[in-house]
C-alpha cells in the first residue's frame, strides 16, 4: 500500500457507523450544502471512501468514524 499526504478543507461532519451513514447521510450532506463530489470521506485508518462499498468496507475493517471534509480542489 502507498501512503500520500492530501490537503482537505474543513471537517463538515462524521459518521459513527454504517447505520449512521445509511440513516443520516442525505440530511447531513443537505445541511452542509455539499454534494458527494465536493467532499473527501476518510475513515479512521486513512482510507478514502468513494462510494457505498467503501462505507461497507469500513464497517468490515472496523474503521469508523468516517470523517467528511470539504474537498480542496485547485481549479483554474
Amino acid at each position: 500500500m502507498n501512503s500520500i499526504t492530501i490537503n482537505v478543507g474543513e471537517e463538515l461532519f462524521r459518521f459513527t457507523s454504517i447505520r449512521d451513514w445509511v440513516v443520516h447521510a442525505r440530511d447531513r450532506f443537505k445541511r452542509a450544502g455539499v454534494k458527494g463530489d465536493e467532499v473527501i470521506c476518510i475513515d479512521a485508518r486513512g482510507y478514502v471512501l468513494t462510494d457505498g462499498k467503501g462505507f461497507i468496507a469500513a464497517q468490515q475493517r472496523d474503521t469508523y468514524p468516517v470523517r467528511v471534509f470539504r474537498a480542496e480542489v485547485d481549479r483554474p
